[in-house]
């Protein structure tokens, strides 16, 4: 499950585009993944993210920063 605010963002799973903001994604495999959120007139967020098996990943509420 991942939240941006704004709402809307682009998310991309190890540079895969998997939807948008807020997502709800089932069958990402267990392991660790770099989760990437793009907004157009916000800087990119990214980090990594542990999914374990058979459990939800919550990715915290991620806030954008404008472009300056």
């Amino acid at each position: 499950m991942v939240n941006s605010k704004p709402e809307n963002g682009f998310v991309f799973l190890d540079g895969e585009m998997i939807g948008s903001t807020p997502l709800k994604r089932a069958g990402i495999p267990a392991g660790t993944h770099e989760i990437a959120i793009t907004h157009d007139g916000y800087l990119t967020c990214s980090r990594l993210i542990t999914v374990h098996q058979g459990e939800i990943t919550l990715v915290p509420t991620v806030r954008l920063r404008k472009v300056r």
